[in-house]
């Protein structure tokens, strides 16, 4: 293996660690605002305190659900992209 296919193998590891940081970040922002919005909606209804913590709950597991749902297809979907690419550019996988 030549030093230029090292570099490159390097890079992409960088990189693809690069957006899984990215990602993660803002995953973990939007499932803030979103539970914070259903916490205080809920306050705001002024429910107690049972019921402010089953939505907050239930808020949590349901954005989990959305989340993995959605990152799920986004992975299959690029994986998908990917495939074809090397499928129509084999010249790429040397």
């Amino acid at each position: 293996m030549n030093i230029v296919n090292v570099f490159r193998i390097k890079t992409q590891r960088f990189w693809d660690s690069i957006n899984i940081i990215r990602a993660s970040i803002l995953g973990a922002n939007d499932g803030i605002i979103s539970i914070s919005g259903i916490v205080l909606g809920a306050t705001g209804a002024n429910l107690n305190s049972k019921a402010l913590f089953i939505s907050g709950l239930m808020g949590t597991i349901s954005g989990a659900c959305s989340m993995a749902g959605g990152e799920w297809i986004s992975v299959s979907a690029q994986r998908d992209i990917q495939l074809k690419t090397m499928e129509n550019h084999p010249q790429t996988l040397k």
